[in-house]
């Protein structure tokens, strides 16, 4: 068994409180963590859909994050971090809408016509697979909530201390194996095959006819 496989059964197993709800669902963030998110949802009998989010920020170092722009065109801002960083209104306009036009594309090009899964009132669980700094998280968490879901679960293999005392603010449960402040929690997992755009517009593809499956056992069709 793979190390994706472990870690997707150890999470999935912490989750289980989750299974089979018809208030719950798997969401990835970036396409790299479908395979792992796709496999959990897969476990727990609920549906897997992408929220994906984009980077904000003046360079490629995880802490110069100043936004995100989430799935459906959502915006979320740190205005004293991009203050900090010398980020201007206009230049933040610029970046978001740039980012936004490159997001939609990529979703068409993933969902292949198909519509997202409606999260509105829904438990969502963001699963990571460590790559995904904290920041980037809780906004994350934040772009979710305005897309109206009532509660937001983080899964990810790893979390240190401090990272979990800042998550714990944003989200409503945390399932992850602490360990000490230090310690490199953003190792990526690597699947047995490469998430490229074709396996991630399987897996949703996949997610939609499973979907279908679990509302009828769910909810079956009232007796005449």
């Amino acid at each position: 068994m793979d190390e994706l496989s472990n870690v997707s059964r150890e999470l999935a197993t912490e989750l289980r409180a989750y299974a089979r709800r018809a208030d719950a669902f798997v969401v990835a963030i970036t396409p790299e963590t479908a395979p792992l998110a796709a496999e959990i949802a897969h476990t727990l009998h609920v549906p897997f859909d992408i929220f994906l989010v984009r980077a904000l920020q003046a360079t490629e170092r995880r802490e110069s994050l100043w936004g995100i722009v989430g799935s459906g065109g959502v915006l979320v801002l740190d205005p004293a971090e991009a203050a900090a960083q010398g980020v201007s209104r206009s230049e933040i306009a610029t970046a978001a809408q740039s980012q936004a036009r490159a997001l939609a594309r990529m979703e068409r090009e993933l969902r292949d016509g198909q519509m997202p899964l409606d999260v509105r009132a829904a438990t969502v669980i963001v699963v990571d697979d460590g790559s995904a700094s904290v920041p980037l998280l809780r906004m994350a968490i934040s772009a979710l909530r305005q897309s109206w879901v009532a509660g937001v679960v983080v899964a990810r293999p790893a979390i240190t201390v401090s990272e979990l005392a800042i998550l714990r603010m944003d989200a409503d449960a945390i399932v992850s194996t602490l360990v000490p402040d230090g310690a490199r929690t953003n190792e990526m997992l690597r699947a047995a095959s490469p998430a490229t755009l074709d396996t991630v517009r399987a897996l949703l593809q996949q997610s939609v006819s499973s979907a279908r499956g679990l509302s009828a056992a769910l909810c079956p069709a009232p007796s005449i």
